[in-house]
């Protein structure tokens, strides 16, 4: 009985681990810490999923009243208008052997466009730039 019960618990531990290494951007996303996008509740990043799964436009009010869309989900990626003149881009990439999520925040001015990037773990732990 003993050895039983170990044996379930040790299926469950490896299920749980290859779920962990086969993150894709869906499962990132809802797990994603609020802060990450001060504009966005978490309620938000999951009308997003469900909207786009309904092929619906995946648009909400973000949480100064203006209108947020996500414009592309896909299982590596995804691309969200945050407001008419800003966006982010984020990316599931390998360096040095290990996935990152890597997000890009793209500024848009009447003049110019800056962008910004940041790298997180994918457990969401940001990575210092070096």
């Amino acid at each position: 009985m003993f050895m039983k019960k170990i044996c379930h618990i040790t299926l469950l531990l490896i299920s749980c681990s290859q779920i962990m290494l086969a993150q894709d951007m869906r499962t990132l996303l809802k797990s994603m810490p609020e802060g990450i996008f001060p504009l966005l509740t978490h309620n938000n990043v999951l009308d997003f999923i469900d909207f786009l799964d309904s092929d619906m436009k995946a648009e909400v009010t973000n949480k100064l009243g203006g209108r947020s869309e996500m414009i592309q989900l896909t299982d590596s990626t995804a691309s969200i208008k945050m407001t008419p003149s800003s966006e982010a881009e984020l990316r599931i990439t390998k360096t040095d052997g290990k996935k990152l999520i890597c997000i890009t925040h793209i500024y848009h001015t009447f003049t110019q466009s800056n962008s910004s990037v940041t790298h997180y773990d994918m457990d969401w732990t940001r990575k210092e730039e070096k």
